[in-house]
């Protein structure tokens, strides 16, 4: 992390993970599949389905007449579905949707009317009815089911051992014609429409039942207390395995006011936070990276490749020794300490240099200037002890080194996390491969990880809907105010650390897996690596200490022989494609959206038919996002395409020995930078005079306005243009434009 990052992180240096008290289950409540049909006219149907505790599903599919449905009238409709089949019906009716903002969109004046989170891609809803409705305080609390499941619903079908019912063939159309036309289809085919419509739903309402009987039965966990899979590991982990806090901590009283009938009481309660070193939490910080990723090729290669990849690679990375509440962590300095320092594990800053042949160097550096994670000869690098130790490996030297490390004992090498990894993938193992409980034991180890370095947004929701209500929902005011970059600064919200926060951990299990590729591109003489993969040539020997490693605790680097190819072609890290006969497949296309996989390699297949750029741009289907529908007024889900031009430039993480290199039919071999100080200058060679790397003043230059300052500030924090766009609510193109005003990049 950046240094001004951290500065605005509210709680960095008090929030401790620690364990939890789970919530009581919700005793027999009523839950509700919903699932929606419709097309550009608007809604065709709406259709709800329960499961009882026998396992039976009663499913009611319900044609409109309206284009719409008021939040009322779903009310009253779920209501009478109940009613019908006799379902009980307590305060609260749990609806389930997946990928929630499908049947939202639907509902006139819905932020208005319904409380609305947004996580992700997820949306979740509340609404209170009113009095007029038979049951006075029915709530309606919608769940998206997708923060769970994280795939579709076909796949979800599968895990339970049923499947989404096919179009294709149906007078004589394939199935894409039939989800474009489905009013025809309902005209044409009204019996394979209601089965079609019923099925979605009735397999929703099974999956997210066993789902929730799964945590139920096996840790006395309900899933509707949790929107989102992460946080549903989150709290399996810290009210199951973890039994004391990670980090040593004190209590602090904290004064607040409760309600006591009509008046207010001042009340008191304890809070735990963090009393360990701040200096080793701020290295712990300044050590926290991404994965690496990094190209070592530019072009079009003709010799047979192979794909590999490491298996779960974060959760057998958090099995390594972590500390704990009662860990000795020691402050070190200088080489005079380094057997004692690699002997540990932890957190350093050095600078180094090495030596000039090396090919695949391993210290991470990050520069605001060029804001990217690039691995040169030389500089200054904050970076853990695993990465470090790989560097002498190396034959590079340090200097000026500065650790706090921990040497592990029984009690760090036998840690919560470790179990609780080894018990989700025992129980994953235990059954096949695509059934709910492999999915899910699978999912929960993945998830956890990132909860230990969360961070909220600046900007939620919630925000929103009470400024919104502030306005008396005047929606065009609101729009106008958003537009002004001072309003919005002063209703953001500051940057506050997740209450599972352990920077810690999350930079040793990070670390850790950088040294592990870093290792296994060294020895393979990778053509590129992705976080925890590597594409090599084929034949390439890949057994190394790492690898080694990898099997002691349980994972592999498996060969994905389905993606290997008798081609390679690569334009920059994360934009590449095996080629098999002729035809990329399942391309990575970073940066570049696309609908599927098979547009870009088509793109690819096209430009290497020509040895030159036929095509430059790429299109996808973009659905309006709610933050989107209520700052521009589009209606929520609309379908727009976006166009992206493609420049299939550089990424200049490293130096291409040909610049100049045709990627269509030939190939360019790489090398590391020397340092970050290349890189710039390198840049700067190839940009415009007026279009700098560095913020170069010049002699008259206009003075800026607010909003051009708060560019430059972002900018010299390493933010990209495009989420420098996505905080200011302008577009890429207007923060280039000021940025070629005030002559920076």
């Amino acid at each position: 992390m950046l240094d001004k990052t951290i500065e605005q992180l509210v709680g960095c240096y008090t929030q401790v993970l620690k364990p939890k008290r789970l919530r009581k289950p919700f005793e027999n409540p009523t839950i509700i599949a919903l699932d929606t049909e419709f097309d550009d006219k608007g809604l065709i149907s709406l259709c709800l389905a329960y499961e009882n505790q026998n396992g039976k599903v009663f499913s009611k599919n319900t044609l409109s007449s309206k284009p719409t449905i008021t939040i009322e009238k779903l009310t009253k409709t779920i209501l009478k579905f109940c009613r019908a089949y006799k379902i009980p019906v307590d305060k609260t009716i749990f609806v389930v949707s997946h990928f929630a903002q499908s049947e939202l969109q639907h509902i006139p004046d819905l932020w208005k009317k319904l409380n609305i989170r947004v996580i992700h891609k997820s949306m979740f809803g509340e609404y209170q009815c009113s009095g007029q409705l038979e049951t006075e305080r029915l709530k309606l609390k919608i769940i998206d089911s997708f923060s769970h499941f994280l795939c579709g619903l076909d796949k979800v079908a599968k895990a339970i051992g049923l499947e989404k019912v096919s179009l294709e063939g149906i007078g004589n159309k394939p199935e894409a014609y039939w989800k474009q036309n489905m009013r025809e289809l309902l005209k044409r085919h009204p019996e394979v429409f209601e089965h079609y419509a019923r099925q979605d739903s009735e397999v929703l309402v099974k999956a997210w039942n066993e789902r929730r009987r799964f945590f139920l039965e096996n840790f006395g966990l309900d899933i509707l207390h949790d929107v989102t899979l992460a946080q549903t590991g989150q709290k399996l982990f810290t009210s199951m395995f973890l039994k004391a806090p990670v980090e040593p901590i004190k209590h602090e009283w904290i004064s607040h006011y409760r309600k006591q009938g009509d008046n207010w009481k001042l009340s008191w309660s304890r809070k735990w936070i963090y009393n360990g070193s701040r200096d080793k939490r701020y290295f712990a910080m300044k050590c926290y990276w991404g994965g690496r990723r990094e190209a070592f090729y530019r072009g079009l290669i003709n010799n047979p490749v192979e794909v590999w990849d490491v298996k779960q690679m974060y959760p057998t990375m958090a099995r390594l020794p972590l500390p704990n509440q009662n860990t000795k962590w020691v402050y070190l300095e200088g080489k005079e300490n380094l057997n004692s320092i690699l002997d540990g594990i932890g957190f350093t800053y050095c600078k180094f240099k090495f030596p000039k042949e090396t090919d695949y160097p391993c210290l991470p550096v990050y520069d605001s200037r060029f804001p990217k994670l690039v691995f040169p000869l030389e500089g200054e690098s904050w970076a853990t002890t695993y990465e470090l130790r790989l560097a002498l490996k190396m034959n590079c030297e340090v200097s000026e080194l500065k650790a706090w490390v921990f040497h592990p004992s029984k009690t760090e090498r036998n840690h919560p996390l470790k179990e609780f990894m080894e018990y989700f993938s025992n129980l994953k193992n235990k059954y096949p491969e695509g059934s709910m409980p492999y999915m899910t034991s699978k999912l929960l180890m993945n998830a956890l990880i990132g909860k230990f370095c969360q961070r909220d947004p600046e900007y939620s929701f919630e925000v929103y809907q009470n400024l919104l209500s502030q306005l008396n929902y005047d929606y065009e005011k609101f729009r106008t105010l958003m537009k002004n970059l001072a309003y919005r600064q002063k209703i953001k919200n500051p940057i506050n650390v997740g209450s599972c926060w352990a920077p810690e951990w999350s930079s040793l299990i990070l670390g850790s897996s950088r040294a592990i590729i870093s290792e296994i591109m060294w020895k393979s003489k990778a053509i590129t690596g992705h976080t925890d993969s590597v594409i090599i040539f084929k034949g390439t020997k890949t057994k190394c200490e790492a690898t080694r490693l990898l099997e002691k605790l349980g994972s592999t680097l498996e060969h994905k022989k389905q993606f290997d190819g008798d081609q390679f072609w690569i334009s920059r890290s994360a934009v590449y494609s095996p080629i098999k006969n002729g035809v990329p497949i399942k391309p990575t296309h970073h940066g570049y959206p696309v609908d599927n996989h098979e547009q870009f390699g088509e793109i690819i297949k096209t430009n290497l038919k020509a040895h030159k750029t036929i095509v430059n741009e790429c299109h996808k289907t973009h659905l309006t996002t709610p933050k989107e529908a209520l700052k521009t007024g589009a209606k929520l889900g609309s379908h727009t395409v976006r166009v992206t031009n493609i420049n299939w430039g550089w990424d200049y993480k490293r130096k291409l020995e040909n610049p100049h290199v045709n990627l269509w039919k030939e190939y360019s071999l790489t090398k590391p930078w020397r340092n970050v100080k290349e890189i710039l200058q390198a840049l700067n060679k190839t940009k415009p005079s007026n279009q700098k790397w560095k913020n170069t003043r010049h002699k008259g230059r206009p003075k800026l306005n607010a909003q051009a300052q708060t560019i430059l500030e972002m900018r010299k924090q390493g933010l990209s243009l495009r989420k420098i766009g996505e905080r200011l609510g302008i577009s890429k193109d207007t923060v280039s434009r000021f940025l070629k005003v005030s002559h920076v990049s």
